[in-house]
């Protein structure tokens, strides 16, 4: 997984430096595009590639992340905390892609 996700973080890096935003990395709901979104769309990939869970699992998940309350699915603690850098409310708080491909996780 973390070589699937290191090779989509390089292609979505490519696409910034050429000062492109993909916007539709399957969340297009998102309402204020830049780079940060392309961001937080690839760690919700990453984090469903980690994660296999149904759907009420998945809701009682994101119900917990709401209420600020953590739930272990990943099973290694370095996920769970690289998952979370990447998806700060505030965008200007996620890492751009460079600083995630440099990331030890």
């Amino acid at each position: 997984m973390k070589k699937w996700f290191k090779q989509m973080v390089s292609a979505v890096d490519y696409i910034h430096e050429n000062i492109l935003i993909h916007r539709d990395l399957k969340r297009s709901f998102l309402s204020r595009y830049g780079s940060k979104t392309d961001v937080f769309s690839l760690v919700l990939i990453f984090a469903d590639l980690c994660a296999v869970l149904t759907w009420a699992e998945r809701e009682m998940i994101f119900d917990n992340y709401r209420r600020g309350i953590q739930s272990d699915v990943f099973g290694h603690p370095h996920t769970a905390e690289f998952i979370e850098l990447l998806t700060q409310v505030d965008p200007d708080n996620r890492p751009p892609c460079k600083a995630i491909l440099e990331n030890p996780f």
